[in-house]
Protein backbone atom coordinates (compact mmCIF):
# COMPACT_ATOMS: atom_id res chain seq x y z
CA UNK A 1 0.00 0.00 0.00
CA UNK A 2 1.29 3.48 -0.93
CA UNK A 3 2.52 5.46 2.39
CA UNK A 4 -0.65 6.63 4.58
CA UNK A 5 -1.41 10.75 4.46
CA UNK A 6 -1.09 12.47 7.67
CA UNK A 7 -3.89 14.69 9.02
CA UNK A 8 -3.78 18.02 8.06
CA UNK A 9 -4.43 20.68 10.31
CA UNK A 10 -6.76 23.85 9.55
CA UNK A 11 -4.88 26.03 11.99
CA UNK A 12 -1.37 25.13 10.94
CA UNK A 13 -0.56 23.86 14.69
CA UNK A 14 0.73 20.08 15.50
CA UNK A 15 1.69 18.21 18.18
CA UNK A 16 5.13 16.81 16.59
CA UNK A 17 6.31 13.59 18.63
CA UNK A 18 9.74 11.78 17.34
CA UNK A 19 11.23 8.72 19.25
CA UNK A 20 14.04 6.60 19.59
CA UNK A 21 14.28 3.16 17.55
CA UNK A 22 13.14 0.30 19.71
CA UNK A 23 12.71 3.42 22.46
CA UNK A 24 16.47 3.64 22.72
CA UNK A 25 17.69 7.01 23.79
CA UNK A 26 18.31 9.86 21.20
CA UNK A 27 20.39 11.79 23.40
CA UNK A 28 23.22 10.72 25.44
CA UNK A 29 24.14 13.78 26.65
CA UNK A 30 23.38 17.68 27.17
CA UNK A 31 25.66 18.50 24.22
CA UNK A 32 23.20 16.17 21.82
CA UNK A 33 20.40 18.20 23.29
CA UNK A 34 21.76 22.01 22.85
CA UNK A 35 22.48 20.44 19.23
CA UNK A 36 19.19 19.34 18.59
CA UNK A 37 17.27 22.58 19.96
CA UNK A 38 20.41 24.43 17.28
CA UNK A 39 19.41 22.57 14.81
CA UNK A 40 15.83 23.35 15.29
CA UNK A 41 16.76 26.90 15.72
CA UNK A 42 18.75 26.85 12.20
CA UNK A 43 15.69 25.02 10.59
CA UNK A 44 13.51 27.95 11.66
CA UNK A 45 15.57 30.15 10.30
CA UNK A 46 15.51 29.26 6.95
CA UNK A 47 11.90 27.98 6.65
CA UNK A 48 8.86 29.48 8.11
CA UNK A 49 7.71 28.31 11.21
CA UNK A 50 7.38 28.59 15.02
CA UNK A 51 7.96 26.58 18.02
CA UNK A 52 6.10 27.25 20.69
CA UNK A 53 6.62 24.72 23.13
CA UNK A 54 9.03 21.54 23.24
CA UNK A 55 10.24 19.25 25.73
CA UNK A 56 13.27 16.97 25.32
CA UNK A 57 13.23 13.75 27.22
CA UNK A 58 15.53 10.91 26.56
CA UNK A 59 14.32 8.84 24.16
CA UNK A 60 11.39 11.05 22.71
CA UNK A 61 10.60 14.29 21.79
CA UNK A 62 8.03 16.60 22.16
CA UNK A 63 7.26 19.71 19.67
CA UNK A 64 4.34 22.37 19.71
CA UNK A 65 4.74 23.68 15.92
CA UNK A 66 3.41 25.75 13.82
CA UNK A 67 3.76 25.71 10.24
CA UNK A 68 4.46 28.99 8.22
CA UNK A 69 1.76 30.94 5.93
CA UNK A 70 0.15 29.02 2.81
CA UNK A 71 2.63 28.95 0.09
CA UNK A 72 6.26 29.68 2.20
CA UNK A 73 6.86 25.92 1.57
CA UNK A 74 6.95 24.85 5.37
CA UNK A 75 4.62 22.10 5.44
CA UNK A 76 5.48 19.73 9.20
CA UNK A 77 6.48 16.82 6.75
CA UNK A 78 9.80 19.27 5.38
CA UNK A 79 9.87 20.97 8.57
CA UNK A 80 10.96 17.43 10.46
CA UNK A 81 12.46 15.65 7.58
CA UNK A 82 15.24 18.45 7.83
CA UNK A 83 15.15 18.73 11.14
CA UNK A 84 15.54 14.86 11.55
CA UNK A 85 17.83 14.34 8.80
CA UNK A 86 20.73 17.00 10.33
CA UNK A 87 20.48 15.56 13.62
CA UNK A 88 20.89 12.35 12.59
CA UNK A 89 23.66 13.05 10.68
CA UNK A 90 25.36 14.77 13.32
CA UNK A 91 24.72 12.13 16.10
CA UNK A 92 25.79 9.30 14.23
CA UNK A 93 28.93 11.09 13.28
CA UNK A 94 29.81 12.05 16.62
CA UNK A 95 29.01 8.47 18.49
CA UNK A 96 30.48 6.35 14.91
CA UNK A 97 27.41 5.00 14.67
CA UNK A 98 25.15 4.09 11.55
CA UNK A 99 21.76 3.27 10.81
CA UNK A 100 18.30 5.00 12.28
CA UNK A 101 17.71 7.08 15.10
CA UNK A 102 14.18 7.68 14.93
CA UNK A 103 11.22 5.26 14.95
CA UNK A 104 9.59 5.28 11.91
CA UNK A 105 8.10 8.22 10.23
CA UNK A 106 7.21 11.08 13.30
CA UNK A 107 3.73 11.44 14.37
CA UNK A 108 2.11 14.67 14.06
CA UNK A 109 -1.76 15.49 15.80
CA UNK A 110 -3.39 18.23 14.39
CA UNK A 111 -4.17 21.36 17.05
CA UNK A 112 -7.39 22.82 15.99
CA UNK A 113 -8.29 25.36 18.71
CA UNK A 114 -7.06 27.55 21.52
CA UNK A 115 -7.89 25.27 24.54
CA UNK A 116 -6.19 22.64 22.79
CA UNK A 117 -3.21 24.73 22.34
CA UNK A 118 -3.17 25.39 25.79
CA UNK A 119 -4.00 21.47 26.79
CA UNK A 120 -1.20 20.22 24.59
CA UNK A 121 1.28 22.82 25.77
CA UNK A 122 0.69 21.69 29.40
CA UNK A 123 0.70 18.10 28.42
CA UNK A 124 4.43 18.55 26.95
CA UNK A 125 5.62 20.84 29.45
CA UNK A 126 4.34 17.96 32.03
CA UNK A 127 6.06 15.07 30.95
CA UNK A 128 8.79 14.86 33.21
CA UNK A 129 6.78 15.59 36.40
CA UNK A 130 4.27 12.48 35.12
CA UNK A 131 7.27 10.54 34.17
CA UNK A 132 8.50 11.49 37.93
CA UNK A 133 11.96 12.94 36.96
CA UNK A 134 10.90 16.02 38.61
CA UNK A 135 8.45 17.49 40.74
CA UNK A 136 7.64 20.56 39.18
CA UNK A 137 7.53 21.71 35.31
CA UNK A 138 10.13 24.45 36.36
CA UNK A 139 12.87 22.01 37.59
CA UNK A 140 13.20 20.29 34.11
CA UNK A 141 15.85 22.32 32.10
CA UNK A 142 15.37 20.77 28.65
CA UNK A 143 11.71 21.66 28.02
CA UNK A 144 10.05 25.36 26.98
CA UNK A 145 8.49 25.66 30.40
CA UNK A 146 11.51 28.04 31.79
CA UNK A 147 10.51 29.97 28.72
CA UNK A 148 7.36 30.99 29.59
CA UNK A 149 7.67 30.89 33.50
CA UNK A 150 11.16 32.34 33.47
CA UNK A 151 12.06 33.88 30.21
CA UNK A 152 15.21 31.67 29.99
CA UNK A 153 16.01 29.57 27.34
CA UNK A 154 19.24 27.10 25.73
CA UNK A 155 18.59 28.95 22.45
CA UNK A 156 17.56 32.76 22.37
CA UNK A 157 14.06 33.70 20.06
CA UNK A 158 13.48 29.98 19.97
CA UNK A 159 10.50 29.92 21.65
CA UNK A 160 7.43 31.72 20.12
CA UNK A 161 5.29 32.62 23.51
CA UNK A 162 2.87 34.93 22.18
CA UNK A 163 -0.02 33.11 21.48
CA UNK A 164 -0.21 30.90 24.35
CA UNK A 165 0.11 34.01 26.57
CA UNK A 166 -2.58 35.38 24.51
CA UNK A 167 -5.13 32.44 24.40
CA UNK A 168 -4.78 32.30 28.31
CA UNK A 169 -5.42 36.16 28.86
CA UNK A 170 -1.97 37.15 29.77
CA UNK A 171 1.23 35.49 31.38
CA UNK A 172 0.11 34.87 35.13
CA UNK A 173 -2.68 33.33 34.11
CA UNK A 174 -1.08 31.03 31.36
CA UNK A 175 1.86 30.21 34.09
CA UNK A 176 -1.24 28.97 36.74
CA UNK A 177 -2.51 26.89 33.85
CA UNK A 178 0.69 25.16 32.73
CA UNK A 179 1.39 24.60 36.45
CA UNK A 180 -2.03 22.41 37.23
CA UNK A 181 -2.35 18.84 37.03
CA UNK A 182 -4.08 17.77 33.83
CA UNK A 183 -5.68 15.11 35.79
CA UNK A 184 -6.99 18.53 38.10
CA UNK A 185 -11.00 19.51 37.56
CA UNK A 186 -10.44 22.58 39.08
CA UNK A 187 -10.87 25.98 37.26
CA UNK A 188 -9.61 28.73 38.72
CA UNK A 189 -10.83 32.28 38.64
CA UNK A 190 -7.41 33.95 37.61
CA UNK A 191 -8.74 32.67 34.08
CA UNK A 192 -11.95 31.94 31.81
CA UNK A 193 -10.30 28.66 30.14
CA UNK A 194 -11.89 25.34 29.41
CA UNK A 195 -9.95 22.60 30.91
CA UNK A 196 -9.85 19.94 28.66
CA UNK A 197 -8.72 16.42 28.63
CA UNK A 198 -5.75 16.13 26.44
CA UNK A 199 -6.67 12.65 25.53
CA UNK A 200 -8.02 12.37 21.93
CA UNK A 201 -12.26 11.85 21.48
CA UNK A 202 -13.78 8.92 19.84
CA UNK A 203 -14.72 11.16 16.79
CA UNK A 204 -10.89 12.65 16.23
CA UNK A 205 -9.57 8.94 16.63
CA UNK A 206 -11.70 7.52 13.84
CA UNK A 207 -10.45 10.84 11.71
CA UNK A 208 -7.05 9.93 12.26
CA UNK A 209 -7.55 6.23 11.41
CA UNK A 210 -9.52 7.35 8.25
CA UNK A 211 -6.29 9.44 6.93
CA UNK A 212 -3.94 6.44 8.05
CA UNK A 213 -6.32 4.35 5.79
CA UNK A 214 -6.23 7.06 2.95
CA UNK A 215 -9.52 7.84 3.58
CA UNK A 216 -11.44 4.86 3.65
CA UNK A 217 -13.48 3.85 5.99
CA UNK A 218 -12.65 2.06 9.45
CA UNK A 219 -13.81 -0.84 8.83
CA UNK A 220 -10.98 -1.71 5.87
CA UNK A 221 -8.67 -2.20 8.48
CA UNK A 222 -9.99 -5.57 9.36
CA UNK A 223 -9.63 -6.53 5.95
CA UNK A 224 -5.65 -5.56 5.61
CA UNK A 225 -2.97 -7.84 5.52
CA UNK A 226 -1.71 -8.62 9.45
CA UNK A 227 1.35 -6.61 9.04
CA UNK A 228 -0.37 -3.69 7.75
CA UNK A 229 -2.75 -3.45 9.49
CA UNK A 230 -0.46 -4.07 13.28
CA UNK A 231 1.58 -1.06 11.51
CA UNK A 232 -1.36 0.88 11.55
CA UNK A 233 -2.28 -0.37 15.12
CA UNK A 234 0.90 0.52 16.28
CA UNK A 235 0.83 3.49 15.13
CA UNK A 236 -2.60 4.59 17.20
CA UNK A 237 -1.11 2.89 20.78
CA UNK A 238 2.19 5.12 19.93
CA UNK A 239 0.22 8.56 20.14
CA UNK A 240 -0.29 9.87 23.57
CA UNK A 241 -4.23 10.27 24.25
CA UNK A 242 -5.37 7.66 22.37
CA UNK A 243 -6.43 4.37 25.51
CA UNK A 244 -6.10 0.72 24.50
CA UNK A 245 -9.90 0.63 25.29
CA UNK A 246 -10.37 3.40 22.63
CA UNK A 247 -8.76 1.63 20.14
CA UNK A 248 -10.77 -1.45 20.49
CA UNK A 249 -14.16 0.19 20.41
CA UNK A 250 -13.38 2.19 17.04
CA UNK A 251 -11.56 -0.51 15.43
CA UNK A 252 -13.85 -3.50 16.76
CA UNK A 253 -10.23 -5.83 17.16
CA UNK A 254 -10.00 -7.98 20.51
CA UNK A 255 -8.23 -6.19 23.49
CA UNK A 256 -5.40 -9.06 23.28
CA UNK A 257 -5.32 -8.28 19.41
CA UNK A 258 -4.50 -4.22 19.50
CA UNK A 259 -1.80 -5.34 22.52
CA UNK A 260 0.26 -7.73 20.53
CA UNK A 261 0.01 -5.58 17.56
CA UNK A 262 3.89 -4.63 16.71
CA UNK A 263 5.47 -2.39 14.13
CA UNK A 264 7.34 -4.16 11.31
CA UNK A 265 10.55 -5.53 12.75
CA UNK A 266 9.69 -4.81 16.45
CA UNK A 267 9.27 -7.61 18.39
CA UNK A 268 9.40 -6.74 21.87
CA UNK A 269 6.92 -6.85 24.03
CA UNK A 270 5.86 -3.68 25.34
CA UNK A 271 5.77 -4.00 28.80
CA UNK A 272 5.41 0.18 29.35
CA UNK A 273 2.12 0.19 27.47
CA UNK A 274 1.26 -3.36 29.41
CA UNK A 275 1.15 -1.35 32.25
CA UNK A 276 -1.10 1.30 31.69
CA UNK A 277 -3.27 -0.09 29.25
CA UNK A 278 -6.18 0.02 31.73
CA UNK A 279 -6.11 3.68 31.11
Amino acid sequence: MPRTARVQSESGIYHIMVRGVNKHNIFLAEQDRIRYLQTLDRIRQKIDFDILGYCLMDNHVHLLLREGSPGSGSSVSRIMHRVGTSYVRWFNSTYERVGHLFQGRFLSVPVEHDPQVLAVLRYIHQNPVEAKIVSTCLEYPWSSHRVYERGIDHIPSLTDTSLAIEIAGGLPQLIDYLNTRSDDTANPASYNLLLIHHGISEKDLCALLRSLLNNQPTGTLKHMPKQKRDEILSTLKSIPGISLSQIVQVTGFSRSTVFRARPPGDDEVDLDHMKHCGR
